[in-house]
């Protein structure tokens, strides 16, 4: 009689083990939801002028960027526009006719992980005052930038950092055919799904160490 009573008090044990670890596994993936209504409601966007020595290189290819022209590191010009300097790689030409327009680089690709980007730098190769860059958030923000608010003299770099909303696009925007960038750089946000998928697999692994351990 005693013997069924401590199994059946070892089995209560077991299952109210079982419960708190359900209970912290919901209440992670909770978290993670509530962290992501949280950065779809309240955003914020940042410019300056330098470059982001920390991030990766985000390279242009014809699938990222729409209504815009990649243009060769070693062509000098493109319907009148002048490469930046030091250019790395392709450079976007924001001007897909004579007559200007826009030119959209969409930082998402769900296929690599990446959900946006926390911060991003580029080359400005000719910033004039026809030229608009246009910041879109992934919470759909959506923030006109100008010129004449960084200290760029003749070209140079501009950083963007948000807090809230990962940048998800940027759209170059210019009435005349002259809307030069390259030497793209940016901290990958990656998807919250895969946020959340590491956090319960980590308390998974600390559930299962503290019951090894017993």
């Amino acid at each position: 009689m005693r013997s069924e009573i401590f199994i059946g008090q070892i089995n209560l044990i077991l299952g109210m083990e079982k419960m708190n670890t359900l209970k912290s596994l919901s209440l992670v993936a909770a978290t993670v939801v509530a962290m992501s209504c949280v950065s779809a409601n309240a955003s914020s966007l940042s410019s300056d002028n330098g470059k982001n020595t920390d991030g990766v290189v985000i390279n242009l290819t014809n699938q990222d960027v729409t209504g815009g022209n990649l243009v060769a590191s070693n062509v000098a010009k493109f319907n009148g526009a002048t490469r930046p300097n030091g250019v790395v790689g392709n450079w976007l030409a924001g001007q897909p006719n004579n007559i200007g327009g826009t030119a959209v680089l969409d930082l998402v690709n769900l296929d690599k992980g990446i959900y946006g980007y926390s911060d991003v730098s580029f080359l400005w190769g000719t910033p004039d005052g026809y030229n608009t860059l246009i910041v879109t958030q992934a919470n759909g923000a959506i923030t006109n930038l100008f010129s004449s608010m960084f200290s760029l003299n003749g070209q140079g770099y501009v950083n963007l950092s948000e807090t809230g909303s990962p940048i998800v696009k940027l759209a170059f925007q210019s009435s005349s055919p002259s809307f030069e960038a390259a030497n793209f750089e940016g901290t990958v946000v990656p998807e919250p799904t895969s946020i959340a998928l590491l956090a319960l697999g980590l308390l998974g692994l600390t559930a299962i160490r503290r019951k090894a351990s017993k």
